[in-house]
């Protein structure tokens, strides 16, 4: 499997700027890795799967392409350096070059804690749902009232400087647990993907001199409960443009 090398120090500094979560256990247990890997990531530059960069990048709130290091010399370069360097380098180097599609798939994960659901999605621009198994008359009113919740939090329905007060979010949390224990108590799952896209949207790579933007997109699907102790669940995703890492 092919791996990627992140910039440690800058992980460990955006980590210590948080307001939440900001202690190398609590982080761990947030991008679903042990204490020990996260302290070999921070202080030795360990390589990481693609699946564990991309937690890390969405957990930090940057862009991937800005964590990721340049095997070649140590430091670090955004994906458009790194795509206009690659046309000069050596084919040995340039084989070393993966574009990641615009268009994808991702493991989103089983979620049954409504505060997790609902910090989640505030932060989101907008809300992306699937719906991978065949609902009754009964699941799908649930589903439908819980993506009407949920997409009331995104930026784009509620604006990005409008806060939500103690009242309302309290009721809001306790309709999402209501609804929530109603889809699992009829096997039905909610899976949450958080993506990072880049704008504008574009099937190429982007250049060095290209203007991008940034933005977070709630990805949720409702499918079956897992097997076999399973908590995660493909979902499509759409990355706003491609980019490139080097393995």
């Amino acid at each position: 499997m092919r791996r990627i090398q992140l910039d440690g120090k800058k992980i460990k500094k955006l980590r210590d700027s948080r307001d939440r979560a900001a202690t190398q256990i609590d982080f761990a247990h947030e991008i679903r890795i042990s204490e020990r890997k996260l302290r070999a990531i921070e202080n030795k530059d360990a390589p990481v799967t693609p699946d564990v960069a991309e937690r890390i990048a969405r957990a930090l709130g940057i862009q991937l392409q800005l964590l990721t290091r340049d095997c070649n010399n140590g430091s670090t370069r955004p994906v458009a350096a790194a795509v206009a360097t690659a046309v000069s380098t050596t084919p040995e180097k340039a084989a070393r070059k993966r574009v990641v599609p615009r268009f994808d798939e991702d493991s989103a994960y089983a979620i049954s804690d409504e505060a997790f659901l609902f910090e989640k999605t505030r932060p989101c621009r907008n809300l992306v749902s699937h719906i991978f198994l065949s609902l009754t008359a009964e699941t799908s009113g649930y589903v439908e009232e819980l993506l009407s919740i949920l997409r009331s939090l995104t930026w784009e329905a509620r604006g990005r400087l409008t806060r939500i007060d103690g009242l309302e979010e309290l009721a809001i949390r306790r309709r999402m647990r209501e609804l929530l224990v109603l889809l699992k108590g009829n096997d039905v799952w909610l899976y949450f993907y958080d993506n990072f896209r880049t704008l504008p949207e574009s099937f190429e790579v982007p250049t060095e001199s290209t203007r991008c933007d940034y933005e977070f997109q709630a990805v949720v699907a409702f499918g079956p409960p897992g097997e076999y102790g399973e908590i995660t669940i493909k979902v499509p995703i759409d990355r706003g443009q491609p980019w490139v890492f080097a393995d």
